[in-house]
Parts: C-alpha cells; sequence; structure tokens
C-alpha cells in the first residue's frame, strides 16, 4: 500500500471521511451502524466501513467553527504576571500552537489517505490534533468572558453571563453525545470481527435493555 504514490483525489477522500463524514443511525440495536465511503475513483481505493467522522463523533470541535472570532483573543492572551510584550508573544505562540495541530491533523490525513487507507482505526491519527484545537478555542473564549467581566456595564455582562451558560451547556451536551458514541460504537456491527459474534454474552445483554 506504500507504493501507490499520491494523488490528490484520495486526499480528498481522506478528509472527507475523517472530518466530515456524518454518522449513520437506525432505530434499532444497535443504533449506530457502518456507513461506507461511496466513491468514483478511477484506481485503487483502499477503505473500509466507516462510523462517521471526527466531527460527528466529537461535537465539541464544532467550537472550531468560532476561531475566525476568538483568534485575536488568543493572540492576545494575558498573564498578570508578565509584561505586555511577553504577553503577546505568548499569546502568538498559543496560536501558532493550535495552527500547527490542525496542519498536522491534515497532514496526517493527507498520508494515511494515501499511504494506508480509509480506515475508521485511522480516525484517532488525526482526533488528537483537532480535539486539541478545540479546547484552545473554548479555553480563549471562556478566559475572555471572564477577564472583561469587571471592566463591562450591567447590560453588558449580563449578555457575557449568558453566553458564558450556553457555553457550557454546549460543552455538556458535547461531552454527553461523545460518551453516547463511544458506547454505541462498542456494540456496532461493522465486519465479521464485533461484539455480536465474539461477544454475544454481552451484546445480547445490551441489547435486551433496549427491547419492550
Amino acid at each position: 500500500m506504500t507504493h501507490r504514490g499520491t494523488n490528490l483525489s484520495r486526499i480528498l477522500y481522506g478528509i472527507y471521511a475523517f472530518f466530515l463524514q456524518p454518522a449513520r443511525y437506525e432505530g434499532v440495536f444497535p443504533f449506530l451502524t457502518a456507513n461506507g465511503l461511496e466513491n468514483n475513483y478511477m484506481g485503487k481505493m483502499v477503505s473500509e466501513f466507516l462510523f462517521g467522522g471526527i466531527l460527528a463523533s466529537q461535537s465539541v470541535c464544532w467550537c472550531l467553527a468560532l476561531l475566525p472570532a476568538c483568534r485575536k483573543k488568543i493572540a492576545g492572551a494575558a498573564d498578570k504576571t508578565s509584561g505586555a510584550g511577553e504577553n503577546n508573544r505568548t499569546g502568538k505562540e498559543l496560536l501558532g500552537l493550535l495552527a500547527c495541530a490542525l496542519a498536522a491533523s491534515v497532514i496526517i490525513v493527507g498520508f494515511d489517505a494515501n499511504a494506508a487507507g480509509i480506515l475508521q482505526r485511522y480516525t484517532a491519527d488525526a482526533a488528537f490534533g483537532v480535539a486539541l484545537s478545540s479546547c484552545f478555542v473554548l479555553l480563549a473564549l471562556f478566559d475572555g468572558m471572564q477577564r472583561e467581566r469587571n471592566t463591562e456595564r450591567i447590560q453588558e455582562q449580563k449578555e457575557r453571563g449568558a453566553a458564558r451558560r450556553y457555553g457550557l451547556i454546549f460543552l455538556r451536551a458535547a461531552l454527553l453525545q461523545h460518551a453516547l458514541y463511544a458506547f454505541l460504537i462498542v456494540f456496532a456491527c461493522g465486519d465479521s470481527v464485533n461484539l455480536k459474534n465474539y461477544g454475544r454474552l454481552l451484546y445480547y445483554g445490551a441489547k435486551r435493555l433496549f427491547q419492550i
């Protein structure tokens, strides 16, 4: 597989599958089902069953959409014990680390799609960089709300407080969704190696919990 060369089409398929592909659910246990990668690529495309990309399994990463809005907050991150010049340098270093984490994830996805294939387990290669970047964005948003609280008027403080509450609600919902997805993928049946065939006691024990 490592001698197939580099092809842009495989990279684009990989970016879609690893990052953007939605999960496929159904109304009966185990609820999460395999979602094959349909393509018309004129060549060898190594791919297996998938259960959705990173954005489908880790909804906390959706906060990356707010990166343009909080980019200046990250770049201007301040430490009360340091001078203004050092604060600015620290903020730029954080922003650079965030950009490097995202870029590394995209590069890894492109390499995996060409050199190895588009497989569900390779999603973990790129997930860490995306999750790390998402944490930076969330921390920048909450830190900005906290530092600006004492300098705003009462009405502005109320608006900031509401935004903070909504942010916490989103974070809790995202963590709950991730825990639910992790539970479902344990019982999902993608190929012959699954709990249905090799862990029948656990699989059918869990299935009975959802039967009326």
